[in-house]
């Protein structure tokens, strides 16, 4: 049997056993409560209505009682009998009809009543046919507190029955009636759902509750030859009937209350009826437990097998979804761990092979450094070498040449010293280039880094200095304004010396016509010139190349103060054709 049948069929039994138990036993109580409660139960109901009835009607009539007694009228006159019967009136609220009468019944003054058009509240008009009836329905006998009750009876043009009662003082000739309506006591037996109380006068006969449809299952005179104050049960043609029967405290009227086991048995039947329908839903809800237990079970079995054979294929990145609390749960985490320590492994062996790699061609790379570094010192030397020797050879002549150039010039007038001052003015820009070089090929440096240059005065200055050499060649130098202050940790007469020396060799390598647009920015965190001519330098013929190659000492030398100050001259490249002079930039 499959795992979630099984617990579907363990929550049905722990959920319906109990619930149908519990059910029976409740329909059980509730059945014979129905039958066997009535007897207190009614016994409790007529004798509380019956004690409050005759409480009632002793209330109304002694109220009456005690206006009779401060109140004498045996030597009044009419208008001060009148003035009694009307307060009384006026002081009970539940009374109709108030008259004075004498020992024989008769009136001595009118009757108090309202008529229909004087209703105030919600007290019931009169009428002289009521006025009639109470006189005809006056109690003969006073008891010893000087008050008597009547049977109660229903005056014309009403609903609701009235009780009489009259009060007087014992020995006098004159005694007040009054008609007191029993409303307040109907709404007390009214309303009490499936029961039934009857209100009974000493007659037999039915006052109030008449209207209950249990009073037509059964004879009210058979009910009362059973006795006083007693429980009864009784099989009529309609069904069984329970009730109870009690006196009314100081009156001869009795209180009859029926029940039909009917009425008590609708508890059972609820009872009954809810279990069934909880139950019903109770099988429902254990039905879709179960559903869901299935859905769920199977999905998670399911996810966890796709992922073990994942595993098993090399699949260490995948991850189950199996999100429970249980051991389906635990084994969907024990896997997702499992996974995760297999792609951790698989990653660390990867990384190590990957790092390997990346030594090898770490070391390659430096090697390859090492010995272009090597090479190109090898050059570098030789090439200072060689300035330093040239500059030894020409220093003599040039110290001869300026000699004569100086002394000649001393002899001649101003107007004709304009060529020699150009010789000299050339000859001493050679001394300073040979001096240079014999610096540079010596290391002589101080600290050419402790100084800031603004790159875009320095290179505006050797623009200028430069714009001479560029018109003599036809070469056109554009110098393209900076937006803001680039700063160099480079001495300016450096800055100025290198950019001097570019520009006097790119002018060199370029053919009439051409042009090179200069421009100052940043790369990173170091700052530089670029130099973009619009053809490639030195790929002329003739005299332009024999310029480009007499121009090399010059890039030696520019390079050698760019290396002294910790920059870079960067030459054309096939993505990038421009030369760039690099120089620390400040922060």
């Amino acid at each position: 049997m499959r795992l979630w049948l099984r617990l579907t069929l363990v929550m049905a039994a722990l959920t319906l056993v109990p619930l149908v138990v519990t059910g029976s036993l409740a329909v059980r109580a509730s059945t014979e409560n129905a039958t066997l409660r009535p007897e207190e139960q009614m016994s409790r109901d007529a004798s509380t209505l019956a004690i409050f009835t005759g409480m009632w009607v002793d209330a109304q009539a002694r109220t009456m009682a005690g206006w009779q007694r401060v109140w004498d009228v045996r030597a009044r006159s009419e208008d001060h009998q009148l003035g009694l019967i009307r307060a009384v009136w006026q002081a009970m609220d539940h009374t109709v009809t108030v008259a004075l009468v004498d020992e024989a019944g008769q009136p001595v003054v009118p009757a108090v009543y309202l008529t229909e058009n004087q209703i105030m509240g919600a007290r019931e008009a009169g009428s002289p046919a009521r006025a009639d009836a109470l006189l005809a329905h006056i109690p003969r006998r006073l008891n010893a507190e000087g008050f008597g009750v009547g049977d109660p009876y229903v005056p014309p043009g009403a609903t609701l029955p009235v009780v009489p009662v009259i009060a007087g003082v014992p020995g006098g000739k004159l005694r007040m009636v009054a008609e007191i309506t029993l409303s307040p006591v109907a709404r007390v037996y009214a309303g009490r759902g499936g029961s039934a109380a009857v209100l009974v006068d000493g007659f037999g006969k039915p006052v109030l509750g008449t209207d209950h449809p249990l009073l037509q299952m059964t004879d009210l005179s058979e009910l009362l030859d059973f006795g006083e104050d007693l429980t009864f049960t009784a099989d009529t043609e309609q069904g069984l009937l329970q009730g109870a029967i009690w006196s009314v405290p100081q009156l001869d009227w009795k209180v009859i209350v029926l029940s039909p086991p009917t009425v008590a048995e609708k508890a059972a039947a609820a009872i009954r009826q809810s279990t069934v329908l909880v139950a019903g839903l109770a099988l429902l809800v254990v039905v879709l437990v179960g559903f869901v237990i299935e859905r769920t079970l199977t999905r998670s079995i399911h996810a966890l097998r796709q992922h073990a054979a994942g595993v098993t294929q090399g699949a260490y990145d995948q991850r189950n979804d199996v999100d429970r609390s249980d051991e389906l749960g635990e084994l969907g985490l024990a896997l997702n761990v499992m996974s995760t320590r297999l792609e951790l492994h698989r990653r660390e062996i990867q990384a190590f092979q990957d790092e390997l790699q990346d030594r090898v061609a770490a070391r390659t790379a430096d090697l390859q450094a090492a010995q272009a570094q090597l090479v190109r010192a090898g050059q570098v030397a030789a090439v200072a070498e060689m300035g330093a020797g040239l500059a030894h050879e020409l220093n003599n002549p040039l110290a001869a040449l300026l000699g004569q150039v100086q002394l000649v010039r001393a002899g001649l007038a101003p107007d004709e010293d304009v060529a020699l001052a150009r010789i000299e003015t050339h000859a001493q820009r050679v001394r300073e280039v040979v001096e240079e070089i014999v610096r540079v090929s010596a290391g002589e440096v101080s600290d050419l880094t402790a100084a800031r240059a603004d790159l875009r005065e320095v290179l505006d200055a050797a623009a200028q200095g430069a714009a001479q050499s560029f018109s003599e060649r036809g070469v056109t130098l554009q110098v393209e304004p900076a937006s803001a202050t680039v700063e160099a940790r480079v001495d300016p007469g450096v800055a100025g010396r290198v950019l001097a020396h570019l520009l006097e060799a790119l002018c060199a390598g370029l053919e009439a016509g051409a042009s090179l647009v200069v421009s100052v920015g940043r790369e990173g965190e170091a700052v530089g010139v670029w130099l973009r001519p619009s053809e490639p330098v030195g790929r002329a013929q003739g005299q332009a190349e024999d310029d480009w190659r007499a121009a090399g000492m010059r890039l030696w030398t520019a390079r050698g103060l760019v290396d002294l100050v910790g920059g870079t001259l960067g030459e054309p490249t096939a993505e990038d054709p421009s030369w760039r002079a690099l120089f620390p930039g400040c922060a």
